[in-house]
C-alpha cells in the first residue's frame, strides 16, 4: 500500500492563493460589460461625486466577485499622503482585483489609456506542494477519465499511486512512474500545459536511466505503469499532430515481454495493469487494420496474449476483447473472391462461431467497471460487435435482416444513455446512421459524454464520422456502393497518425 502521506495532508488554497487564480477571471467571464467593469476602472479625483468603488480581497471561501451596497451619498474629501480614504456613495461597490489590476488602473490614471493585458493561462508552479495537489486530483478526479474496459477507472488510479510510491525513493522506475502520474494529471486539469510537457520529458529522460540495465519486479512494474500513463497522457487530448501514444504501448509491450511479466499470475494489482494494455493492444490493432498510410514508421503491433489464465469464461468481461482480437486478426475480412470451395465453406464457419460467441456474452454480469447503465453499456458493445462483423465480412452470414435489428436496437440504446465513454461502439454505430435524426442523436451522445468529464475528447471519433458520412452522402448520390472495409480503411487512412476507439 502507497503511505499515507502521499495522498494527504494536500494544502488548502488560502486566501492569498486564491486571488491568484483572479488573473483568470478574463479567461472566464461570460460578460464583456464585465471585463470592461474589471479592467477598465473609471478615474476619481478629489471632489467628485461619481460613483465610487471600494477595492478589497475576497475573504477565504468567498467567491463572489461583486457586492453592490446602497447607502447615503457622502462627498469625497481630498486625499493627502498621510491619509488614504475612497468616495463612498449610494452606489458603492467591493469587487475582486489584482495587483496587476491596480498597476493597469495607475497607468490609466496618468496617460488616459491602457492596454489590456489578456491574462496568460494559470500556473500551477506558483503553488506550494504541486505535486501532491496534482496526486490528489489524480486519485479523485483524472483517474476517473482512464480508458479502461470492465474495470473501475478509480481502482486502477488507486494501483497506480501504489505502483508508483512502491520500493526505494531513489530509482529511476519510481521516478518514470511518478513523473508520468503527474504529467496525465496535469494534462486532463490544464488541458495543454508547459508544466504537463515537463513531468512528461522528465519521466521519459528516467526511463532512458533504465536502458540497458538489469531490473526487478517492482522497477519492471513500475516501468509498464509509466509507459502507460504516458501513452494515456498522449490520449488525452488526442490530435492529428502526434503519434506517440502507439510509441509508448509498444514499448510497454516490450518491457512486459522481455521481463516475463505475463507470467506473474499471483498479484491482483499486476493483472489489472496487463489487462489495461491488453484492451490498448486490441484496440490499436483493430484501427491498425483500416489504416494504411507510407508514413507508416514501421512498428508492429504484436498480438498480446491475455494475462494470467484465459478470460472465455462468462465471468470475465475481458471475453468480450478476446472476442474483438479475435476479429482484429483478419477472420472478418471479406470472403476471398478466388478459392476452393472448401477454403469458403471453412471461412464461413469461421465466421459462424464467431457469430454465435459474440451473440452469446453476458450482458447481466454484475461487477464490472462500467459504472451506470452496465447492462445498456455491454449490450451497445455486443452490438457494435455484431454489426461490425457482419459488415467487415460483406454480409457473409447472409443475416442483413438480424444485422439491421441490432442497428436499430443499438440506436435505441443510445437514445437512453446519459453518456459512453467508450469509442468504439459509439463510432460503429455512428457509421450506420442513415439520416440527419440518428447523426444528431450520434453528436449529442458525443456532447454529453465530453461535458461529463470522466474520459477523453472524442476528436478523432468526430473527424472520422464526418468523413464517413460525407463519403456516404457523395456515394449515393452518385448511385454507387461503397464497400464498408474499403470506406472504413478510407476514412482511417486520411489520419497522420494512427487513432485509437479506446
Amino acid at each position: 500500500m502507497m503511505p499515507s502521506n502521499h495522498i494527504t495532508g494536500i494544502q488548502r488554497s488560502t486566501a492569498a492563493e486564491q486571488s491568484l487564480g483572479l488573473q483568470r477571471l478574463a479567461a472566464v467571464c461570460p460578460d464583456v460589460e464585465n471585463l470592461r467593469e474589471v479592467y477598465y476602472l473609471p478615474v476619481y479625483k478629489p471632489g467628485s461625486k461619481k460613483s465610487g468603488f471600494k477595492l478589497s480581497w475576497p475573504k477565504e471561501g468567498d467567491k463572489r466577485r461583486a457586492v453592490v451596497t446602497q447607502g447615503p451619498m457622502i462627498s469625497s474629501v481630498p486625499l493627502n499622503q498621510n491619509e488614504r480614504s475612497l468616495p463612498k456613495s449610494n452606489d458603492a461597490r467591493i469587487i475582486n482585483v489584482t495587483s496587476e489590476d491596480l498597476e493597469v488602473q495607475y497607468r490609466y490614471t496618468a496617460s488616459n489609456y491602457s492596454t489590456l493585458q489578456i491574462p496568460s493561462a494559470w500556473n500551477a508552479r506558483i503553488l506550494e506542494n504541486v505535486e501532491q495537489d496534482l496526486i490528489e486530483y489524480f486519485q479523485s478526479v483524472a483517474s476517473r477519465s482512464l480508458s479502461t474496459f470492465g474495470q473501475d477507472p478509480v481502482k486502477l488510479g488507486q494501483i497506480l499511486l501504489r505502483i508508483a510510491f512502491a520500493g526505494d525513493d531513489n530509482t529511476s522506475s519510481r521516478l518514470a512512474a511518478q513523473q508520468s502520474l503527474l504529467a496525465f494529471s496535469s494534462a486532463h486539469r490544464h488541458n495543454v500545459h508547459s508544466r504537463g510537457t515537463e513531468y512528461k520529458i522528465a519521466a521519459i529522460k528516467a526511463l532512458s536511466d533504465l536502458s540497458g540495465r538489469e531490473i526487478g519486479i517492482t522497477e519492471a512494474v513500475q516501468h509498464v505503469a509509466a509507459g502507460m500513463l504516458l501513452c494515456a497522457y498522449e490520449m488525452q487530448h488526442s490530435t492529428c499532430t502526434t503519434g506517440h501514444w502507439l510509441i509508448f504501448l509498444c514499448g510497454t509491450q516490450d518491457i512486459i515481454q522481455i521481463t516475463g511479466l505475463d507470467t506473474v499470475h499471483d498479484d491482483p494489482d499486476l493483472v489489472a495493469l496487463l489487462d489495461w494494455v491488453y484492451y490498448h493492444n486490441v484496440l490499436a490493432r483493430f484501427s491498425r487494420q483500416h489504416w494504411h498510410r507510407k508514413e507508416f514508421t514501421g512498428i508492429q503491433i504484436v498480438p498480446m496474449r491475455l494475462p494470467g489464465e484465459t478470460f472465455t469464461t462468462e465471468t470475465s468481461p475481458l471475453a468480450y476483447i478476446e472476442l474483438l482480437s479475435e476479429m482484429c486478426d483478419g477472420a472478418v475480412t471479406p470472403a476471398p473472391s478466388r478459392g476452393s470451395h472448401g477454403d469458403l465453406t471453412d471461412h464461413q464457419n469461421y465466421l459462424k462461431i464467431l457469430d454465435w460467441k459474440i451473440r452469446n456474452l453476458p450482458v447481466t454480469t454484475s461487477g464490472f467497471g462500467f459504472g451506470c447503465d452496465v447492462e445498456s453499456k455491454l449490450e451497445l458493445y455486443r452490438l457494435a460487435m455484431l454489426i461490425y462483423l457482419n459488415r467487415a465480412s460483406e454480409d457473409t452470414l447472409r443475416q442483413a435482416a438480424r444485422t439491421q435489428q441490432h442497428v436499430d436496437q443499438g440506436f435505441s440504446i443510445l437514445s437512453k444513455l446519459g453518456f459512453c465513454d467508450h469509442q468504439f461502439p459509439v463510432f460503429i454505430l455512428g457509421c450506420e446512421a442513415r439520416g440527419d435524426g440518428e447523426r444528431e442523436e450520434i453528436l449529442r451522445l458525443i456532447q454529453r459524454t465530453e461535458e461529463h468529464g470522466t474520459c477523453r475528447a472524442f476528436n478523432y471519433v468526430k473527424r472520422l464520422l464526418e468523413a464517413f458520412w460525407a463519403q456516404k452522402d457523395l456515394a449515393s448520390g452518385g448511385g454507387r456502393d461503397l464497400k464498408y472495409w474499403d470506406q472504413l480503411s478510407d476514412v482511417m487512412s486520411r489520419c497522420a497518425v494512427l487513432p485509437t476507439f479506446a
